[in-house]
């Protein structure tokens, strides 16, 4: 049974929310305004079941190649498989796995995907994770990453970039203390922005939180990577922030699965239509040419003996492995990783932050709840801290059930397997190609 209603969610007040933030420090209390513009929780909105996506290569619909359930009736468009969606759409997939069971195929063009839906099934292809390791490479993805960075590369390529930056990760701290005081000063300064809302006017006013918590996310990610945080008024870094948002934003839409459809079918004009995928090109670039100044900086301050943030130890890795022609540490890579880290953590978790906001506004007596048991339990000079999590068996199951109730990423980026696989019975077959060759 869940804390909040089973509903799945907040009520939707008319005519839209906004945050409102009524008083400061430990009273603080979160209401739901009213506003014109469109409403923050529609703007989250997203399906919520687990799934997880494996693209098995170019064939015909009328072939049965699997030996998988198989979604009958016409061609899906692309629109039957979008990474976000609405609430039909997750009836939809709910309805697809009841009817075909937890493992089935659907149809994106002439693409089949298998799809690997609720927990077991979801778990058996995670154990087996290196034959599902690779990512698909479409002609889209080639464009926009070049087989760069971490999470849309391949081969000894993704190998040596996953396994450095787990281990600098480490070496930065994370998981420690020290991150954990970097949070703690990031959260105290979003904070203040809140409170600030509310001195400007006198008066509980709406505040459409998403710039400061994106803004904050993104500082956190810097420190780590760039050794320092940015000023919420540097243009540049504010630029970058809505170049990252508008690749994020243009990933959920129905024009997305649209654009990856055609470029899977003719790359080679796609290169030269105008179009929103031009403009997401260009963000991206953007984003990249901005990783690639601050690369510079770092070089010129030549802090490679005393490495403090990744940039140093990448580039202190790109001096130990220079003249190795196995290496794949290189400037390019550099930038596509900084990009990805963006990319993986700035959204996401802003995001969740967002949904907890909106939960804790729509639920005042959980907020309550919550507010009551860090009061109680907690001294009120005193920070709380990550292990103090045992201390707060409500909070922590108030947190829990948000990322329950309303995580944000239901499908990854595509998988595809790099050998035969059977699975509950099914033979998954190796997928040598998932998509039409570039003709230029």
């Amino acid at each position: 049974m869940g804390l909040f209603p089973a509903s799945g969610g907040p009520p939707e007040p008319t005519g839209g929310c906004f945050l409102s933030h009524r008083g400061l420090g430990e009273a603080s209390v979160w209401t739901l305004g009213r506003a014109k513009k469109p409403a923050l929780q529609e703007k989250l909105e997203v399906h919520k079941r687990a799934c997880f996506q494996l693209p098995v290569g170019l064939q015909s619909p009328g072939e049965a190649v699997f030996a998988l359930p198989e979604v009958r009736g016409k061609t899906p468009s692309p629109g039957l498989w979008r990474p976000t969606g609405s609430r039909k759409q997750d009836v939809l997939e709910g309805h697809l796995a009841k009817r075909y069971g937890n493992i089935y195929t659907i149809w994106s063009g002439h693409m089949a995907i298998v799809v690997f839906s609720g927990y077991q099934a979801v778990k058996e292809a995670l154990i087996q994770t290196e034959d599902f390791a690779e990512r698909q490479m479409t002609p889209f993805f080639k464009e926009a990453f070049k087989n760069k960075g971490i999470i849309f590369s391949n081969g000894q390529n993704w190998k040596q970039q996953r396994r450095f930056g787990l281990n600098t990760m480490r070496k930065l701290g994370l998981g420690k203390k020290g991150m954990e005081n970097q949070i703690e000063e990031e959260a105290h300064r979003l904070v203040e922005i809140f409170a600030r809302a509310k001195e400007e006017t006198g008066l509980p006013s709406p505040l459409d939180p998403s710039l400061p918590v994106t803004t904050a996310i993104s500082n956190l990610i810097c420190i780590v990577v760039f050794g320092y945080r940015f000023s919420a008024k540097d243009e540049k870094f504010q630029r970058m922030l809505i170049n990252l948002n508008y690749y994020m934003k243009f990933g959920g839409s129905f024009v997305y699965l649209s654009i990856l459809l055609l470029y899977e079918l003719f790359p080679w004009l796609m290169k030269y239509l105008p179009g929103r995928h031009q403009r997401v090109f260009r963000a991206l670039n953007d984003v990249t040419s901005f990783a690639k100044e601050e690369i510079e900086k770092h070089r010129e301050l030549q802090s490679l003996h005393d490495p403090q943030d990744f940039i140093d130890y990448y580039l202190l890795q790109m001096e130990k492995t220079k003249g190795d022609p196995e290496s794949a540490y290189d400037e390019e890579n550099l930038a596509q990783c900084i990009v990805d880290f963006f990319i993986a953590g700035t959204e996401t978790t802003a995001t969740t932050l967002q949904w907890a906001l909106i939960l804790m506004v729509a639920y005042p007596e959980i907020q309550e709840k919550v507010r009551k048991e860090i009061e109680d339990t907690l001294d009120p000079t005193y920070p709380i801290r990550y292990q103090d999590r045992v201390k707060l068996p409500y909070t922590h199951a108030v947190i829990h059930e948000v990322l329950r109730l309303k995580y944000v990423l239901i499908v990854g980026v595509p998988r595809q397997s790099v050998r035969d696989v059977n699975l509950y019975g099914y033979h998954i077959p190796k997928v040598q190609n998932s998509c039409r060759p570039d003709k230029v």
